[in-house]
């Protein structure tokens, strides 16, 4: 696992791939640099290499941890799950997983099959346990300590499983029920994103990709209700969802461009748009999507 400090780029998680310093702004000839002809990395800007042909390309993603040299790096369409030859660092719409040899599991292959089912029925014991002491909460200061926890709980992608999607939405769904009714700031809810984030990454049926959606929706209404017309929109950008929240004057609607929202590493390696994204508008009026 990776930890980028301040205000270093790469790409968003536990991946194997280089963090740089951002630029202050980029060139016409950082932009194009894929297309000039080069002796070695440094000719070709960051995120791209040398090829053999001597020509600047993009680095492709990479596998955490090298799969811990107990299985092999592969490249898979994040859509179908299907293999594919190639996905550059830029792609939006591609991974870079571990295909763990036999007796190995986990998103790097570092744990043996033994190890990783005991973890995941830990983890398991962990949401139970804190669903079992969370109730609904009036202080501030307790919804952020239950959002922290939280996030704490679900951090580990590796000992998650589908049985665990819906007990955490559950809790992120209370967390966020008593920050609409206190009036946490949005901006402090962020953990709670994280956790919804990571949860999504095992999810596998529908009916969860509707309770998320739900949970996203209830962010956003509490986001919008902290927004004045016209003020900037609020962007989110994770993993597996992506949310443009904005609030708007119902009485005289605007032209409004939809864009999808890009994280500063994406912009920086000019990565191709995301195929989709929750937009929200809240209209003061009734203030509802």
């Amino acid at each position: 696992m990776r930890i980028m400090f301040g205000r270093i780029l790469g790409e968003l998680g536990s991946k194997n791939s280089p963090c740089v310093h951002p630029p202050s702004s980029l060139s016409i000839s950082e932009t194009t640099q894929m297309l000039y002809k080069c002796k070695n990395d440094s000719d070709c800007g960051k995120f791209r290499y040398c090829n053999s042909t001597g020509y600047c390309a993009k680095m492709t993603k990479q596998c955490p941890n090298l799969c811990s040299y107990h299985g092999v790096c592969k490249f898979i369409n994040s859509n179908t799950g299907l293999p594919i030859s190639r996905c550059e660092i830029s792609s939006t719409e591609c991974q870079a997983v571990c295909q763990c040899f036999l007796g190995f599991g986990g998103a790097s292959c570092a744990l043996s099959a033994a190890q990783l089912l005991q973890k995941v029925k830990l983890r398991q014991q962990m949401i139970s346990s804190f669903n079992n002491q969370s109730t609904r909460s009036n202080f501030p200061q307790d919804v952020l300590s239950k959002a922290s926890t939280l996030l704490s709980i679900t951090q580990k992608l590796d000992e998650l499983s589908p049985k665990d999607v819906g007990p955490i939405l559950s809790a992120v769904k209370n967390i966020l029920d008593s920050a609409s009714v206190i009036g946490v700031g949005y901006e402090k809810l962020d953990g709670l994103l994280q956790s919804v984030d990571n949860v999504a990454s095992v999810m596998n049926n529908n009916a969860s990709t509707l309770f998320l959606t739900k949970i996203l929706t209830k962010y956003a209404s509490i986001t919008a209700s902290q927004l004045l017309p016209g003020q900037i929109a609020v962007e989110s950008v994770s993993n597996n969802f992506r949310i443009f929240t904005k609030c708007v004057d119902g009485s005289q609607p605007p032209a409004i461009n939809l864009s999808v929202p890009k994280s500063a590493f994406e912009q920086l390696v000019e990565t191709d748009k995301p195929k989709s994204a929750l937009f929200f508008y809240y209209n003061t009026s009734n203030m509802r999507p």
